[in-house]
């Protein structure tokens, strides 16, 4: 078979096979409605699935802002507790720990000392330091260890406060008023290893510490002849403030002026009131005579220019 034959012959062939599959005008027809229904489904499935997923959109905006406020709403009531809590912490402390009521009355054991105040000390050079490298104090929680009677000028009031241990309540001395604490019968006060006593100011909840009022501490053995132990508003005088456990207070830009304010964190406190600490820690190894001395009488008095009143809440011994 020549090539031409052959050329002819798929001529003819393919003729045949476009003229079988040739579509009519019925069988356009049906194809385009068959390809048109199936974009149509696949539209509809599609608009279908794009609805379905606004909807599942929409519920998880609605579920995140109603997180959102029931969270703000939780957040206002725990603030709004938290203040109550608060208020109801202050109330309580309000009415286990008073504050003392700045009212002059008489008291029934008004008694007015009239011994002159000796001021003995060592013999030291002047320097100033910023606080005593003393020793550890004992703690004790023996009930003698604290004053256990008070004998009270007209210009203290609640004057048995300041006997016992320290409890937040406080007896309040007035400026030219004087209290002497009996520390008892062979419980008095001695010079020992590091402090050998404390003054407990009256402690402020508010502040979380103490407002040091112009003060004078002595001590006396016979209640006749009294040592000046401390004195908050002379200004620095050494060697007696280095030996009390405030000295960089009394030794910085303001001195030792009224209502210097001391935080509790440098305060001292044991049982039962180391909650709040407001003791002032004091030395009394500078005074004359004091290795040997057993000082029953401690008298604490607030100067007649002094501003404020002294509160008083205890005085403890540890030797």
């Amino acid at each position: 078979m020549s090539d031409n034959s052959i050329h002819e012959s798929a001529i003819s062939l393919s003729e045949r096979v476009r003229e079988r599959f040739k579509l009519g005008a019925r069988e356009r027809f049906i194809l385009l409605f068959t390809l048109f229904s199936a974009m149509f489904c696949l539209l509809f499935v599609l608009l279908l699935q794009n609805r379905q997923l606004a909807e599942h959109i929409e519920v998880m905006e609605a579920a995140a802002i109603e997180a959102a406020a029931t969270a703000t709403v939780q957040r206002n009531a725990i603030a709004a507790l938290e203040e109550i809590i608060d208020t109801l912490e202050k109330e309580i402390d309000e009415l286990l720990h008073p504050t003392p009521t700045p009212t002059i009355t008489p008291s029934a054991t008004a008694l007015e000392p009239s011994s002159p105040i000796s001021t003995a000390r060592a013999t030291v050079t002047p320097t100033r330091v910023p606080l005593p490298p003393h020793g550890t104090p004992t703690p004790t929680a023996d009930a003698d260890a604290y004053g256990l009677t008070a004998i009270c000028s007209i210009s203290v009031t609640n004057c048995r406060d300041a006997t016992g241990a320290p409890d937040g309540r406080a007896a309040e001395v007035h400026p030219g008023g004087t209290i002497i604490l009996d520390m008892g019968a062979g419980n008095g006060i001695t010079n020992g290893r590091g402090e050998d006593l404390a003054f407990y100011e009256w402690w402020d909840s508010s502040a979380n510490g103490v407002f040091m009022d112009h003060v004078v501490i002595e001590l006396s053995e016979d209640g006749n002849t009294w040592y000046q132990i401390f004195n908050w508003g002379d200004g620095y005088s050494h060697p007696m403030d280095d030996f009390s456990f405030i000295a960089a207070f009394s030794n910085d830009d303001d001195g030792e002026v009224s209502d210097e304010f001391i935080p509790s964190t440098l305060l001292y406190g044991i049982f039962p009131y180391p909650p709040r600490p407001s003791g002032i820690l004091i030395d009394i190894s500078f005074v004359d005579g004091s290795s040997d001395v057993v000082y029953r009488y401690v008298r604490i008095s607030c100067p007649d220019g002094g501003v404020d009143p002294v509160q008083v809440d205890a005085v403890a011994r540890f030797h």
